[in-house]
């Protein structure tokens, strides 16, 4: 559950996957807006900047990676997901670069969307030290942690040829 009523940016073209995930993350506690073109969402983002955005990757007018680029524009630290029905190595490496935080495939389990923000939410919120704390206690423990290796371009591509998380 969220613990406060953090913004989200729901981008894609599909209005079903749009009510789904609005009312899943609704549920949840968050705050939502939804936006059904690159466009669209790009406006949304001059409004008001988002802690976090679940962003299609293939939108009938701008592509998804742009809207990415424009969201950490407006929020650096912003926790942006990217999903899509057409999964590929480049495409991962490249919402990675461009500051993605997660990678999924559609179909797109509810729980794991949920479970992706949440997680993305509470690293925005770590301070440095606690972070540095983090990656500290993993090396002791025999390696790095997670959250550094998170979004590493071995890890994208172990998760794209063998299905992983």
């Amino acid at each position: 559950m969220a613990t406060e009523r953090q913004r989200v940016l729901l981008v894609d073209d599909d209005p079903q996957i749009l009510e789904l995930f609005e009312e899943a993350l609704s549920g949840e506690g968050y705050e939502i807006t939804c936006a059904d073109t690159g466009q669209r969402a790009l406006e949304e983002i001059r409004r008001q900047p988002f802690p976090a955005a679940v962003v299609d990757l293939v939108l009938p007018d701008i592509g998804g990676l742009e809207v990415v680029s424009a969201i950490r524009r407006a929020d650096p630290e912003a926790v942006v997901v990217i999903i899509t029905g057409f999964a590929s190595l480049d495409s991962a490496i490249e919402a990675v670069h461009r500051g993605a935080y997660e990678y999924l495939r559609k179909p797109v389990d509810v729980t794991d969307l949920i479970n992706v923000l949440a997680q993305g939410l509470k690293h925005r919120e770590l301070s440095d030290s606690e972070m540095m704390e983090i990656d500290r206690s993993a090396m002791r423990f025999g390696g790095p942690s997670r959250v550094k290796s998170f979004s590493g371009e071995e890890a994208i591509t172990s998760a794209i040829l063998y299905g992983e998380k």
